[in-house]
């Protein structure tokens, strides 16, 4: 359990008790159960809001979840997605990284920021008004476990150490696929819909892997964070287009 409560400690705030693993990557299988976790807080939330709201008001609801989820993470990811924007003014690897590891915002930060800021609240606002927003719950521990597809495989870009160095050098295939092990018993509830989203995700991680390794030469924690809130907003976005006919598919028994 001590991989779990690093796990807890890396991705959340919450101060929970207990020893934590001495090999940082051990938090790695535990990943997508954290993001269930995340996930559940934030349809708990929305749920919340629905029985005691007077008002039909998704937007607010989203604006909340969209707040909400920032503070639980401390804006990890956000501070990552920011820095990896701000690197695209980078002219080569090394300049790119350097831009990455100031601590300063530019304006390709706050831009990216915005945009992927925006995009959640409107996808939660779908989410919560078409009475879809179940699927946040699987979309939070799929994107934590498709952080793991990124380490695997790739080295850290940086020559000095970082706070991704730890996970980078413990991650392995056999934590691979513990954390998606985590992922096969939720897909035996949300049914092919929820198998679609796996595969999708898995193959847009495929592409920013490629994509790091060609520009960064591997992998840093600024860029597991953008990769958590790309991949996040794109499975929010796929699930937000249904609307209310999402609902409608969960689980398997529409297929009999």
């Amino acid at each position: 359990m001590r991989g779990f409560i690093s796990a807890i400690r890396t991705l959340t705030l919450i101060p929970i008790p207990g020893k934590t693993e001495d090999d940082f990557s051990a938090a790695l299988s535990w990943f997508p159960l954290v993001g269930f976790f995340i996930g559940s807080l934030l349809f708990g939330l929305a749920w919340l809001w629905l029985r005691i709201s007077w008002l039909h008001w998704p937007e607010g609801n989203a604006l909340l979840l969209v707040l909400f989820q920032i503070i639980l993470t401390r804006g990890l990811h956000l501070d990552g997605l920011a820095d990896w924007a701000d690197s695209w003014g980078g002219r080569d690897r090394q300049q790119r990284l350097a831009i990455m590891k100031d601590s300063r915002i530019g304006s390709f930060g706050v831009l990216a920021l915005g945009v992927v800021l925006l995009a959640k609240y409107i996808f939660f606002c779908r989410l919560v008004g078409s009475g879809t927003f179940i699927w946040i719950i699987f979309i939070s521990g799929l994107s934590r476990a498709l952080l793991v597809n990124l380490l695997v495989g790739l080295p850290y870009a940086r020559p000095e150490s970082g706070m991704g160095r730890p996970f980078t050098e413990g991650a392995s295939v056999k934590r691979l696929l513990c954390a998606h092990l985590f992922l096969l018993f939720a897909i035996v509830y949300f049914g092919p819909i929820g198998l679609a989203l796996w595969s999708i995700g898995c193959a847009a991680t495929m592409l920013l892997k490629a994509r790091f390794k060609k520009t960064f030469g591997g992998i840093t924690g600024d860029l597991l964070g953008a990769g958590n809130e790309l991949l996040e907003t794109l499975l929010l976005m796929l699930c937000a287009l249904p609307g209310p006919g999402l609902q409608n598919h969960l689980g398997w028994k529409f297929l009999f």
